[in-house]
This record gives C-alpha cells, structure tokens and sequence, in this order.
C-alpha cells in the first residue's frame, strides 16, 4: 500500500472522485487477496477441509480472477485510449493482484494433489 500512496505521487493532478473510487475498490481487492491466501495456508494446516470449503475457495479465486481482468482491461483501454495517466498504476497493481492469484492457485493444486496422494495428516 505504501508503495502504491508513493506512486500516486507521481499522478497528484488526477486527484478526483474517481480517483478515490478507484482506490478504494483497489484496496478492497487487495484484502479479499490477502483473506484468500490466508485461508489457503489454513487449509493447508487443516486436517479435514470439506468439500464446500474447496468450492467456496475456487468460487472465491475465480471472482477475484474476473474482477481483476475487467479492472486490469478497463485500465488498458483508458490508457490507450487517453494516453498515459493514473489509470497506469492501476493497470500494474491489478497485474499484480492476478499474478497473486495464480500463484496461490498453484498453492491450491500442490495442496490438493498432496492431500489426494498422501491422505490426511493423521495418516502421514
């Protein structure tokens, strides 16, 4: 967060409301991402995680995949658009979050293909 209020330092002539909007939505998405990967590492520590909670899980990163597609092409297509403004820093930041993503994706499957061939840890 520090590194992205330093950034928009860079870009202090397009404070407006939007601006705001946007920043607030980014932040919010940057919790559900932090909640996201926490609750992964908790599986991990779980012994017996229900199969709703797998569900609620994929349900979960395929939300947060979307919403950071849309948000990453709308700031592309802006900047293209108009040219380079703050919507550029947002395009990075929402890079970042799916690349988040896909790596706690990854997390998940070693997870899970370890969980399918080694069985539960009161077997290991």
């Amino acid at each position: 967060i520090t590194e992205t209020c330093l950034a928009m330092t860079i870009f202090r002539d397009e404070f407006n409301v939007n601006f705001i909007g946007l920043f607030t939505i980014l932040l919010f998405l940057k919790i559900f991402h932090w909640l996201m990967s926490d609750r992964i590492a908790f599986m991990e520590q779980t012994p017996a995680v229900p199969l709703s909670t797998h569900a609620r899980i994929l349900l979960l990163m395929s939300a947060l995949t979307a919403l950071d597609a849309a948000f990453l092409h709308h700031a592309v297509s802006t900047c293209l658009a108009r040219g380079p403004s703050v919507l550029l820093l947002f395009a990075f930041e929402y890079l970042i979050l799916s690349s988040s993503v896909a790596s706690t994706f990854c997390k998940y499957v070693l997870y899970v293909n370890d969980v399918r061939l080694g069985g539960t840890w009161e077997e290991k």
